[in-house]
């Protein structure tokens, strides 16, 4: 991100949170990330990303890694991703970021 020009704790907050190997927590842990307003939430786990993608249509979801995106219900198509009804793969927001736009559809500058 700091090629991006984040930096933590100057104009980038990371805000964690872990499940500890209980999936039962993820929709709790989801649901507090939609009430924060946060930009983005990156799921580490296609469980994880199934609980935002139902705690919240409104804010963007990475999701890190899936072998079965369609099959798990991550995306509709392989083909077609969109912002932020869908979760979108890293190096979309890599794109985004390399011209300067966030995925909310905010500036980045």
């Amino acid at each position: 991100m700091r090629e991006f020009g984040y930096v933590e704790d100057r104009n980038l907050l990371i805000e964690w949170r872990e499940a500890d190997g209980r999936p039962e927590r993820l929709p709790a842990l989801a649901a507090d990330l939609v009430a924060l307003k946060v930009d983005l939430i990156v799921a580490g786990a296609p469980d994880a990303a199934v609980a935002v993608m139902n705690a919240t249509t409104a804010i963007p979801i990475v999701f890190v890694s899936s072998l079965d995106p369609v099959g798990q219900g991550l995306v509709r198509s392989r083909a077609r991703a969109s912002w932020p009804r869908r979760p979108v793969a890293m190096r979309q927001v890599r794109a985004l970021a390399a011209r300067g736009e966030r995925p909310n559809g905010r500036d980045a500058h």
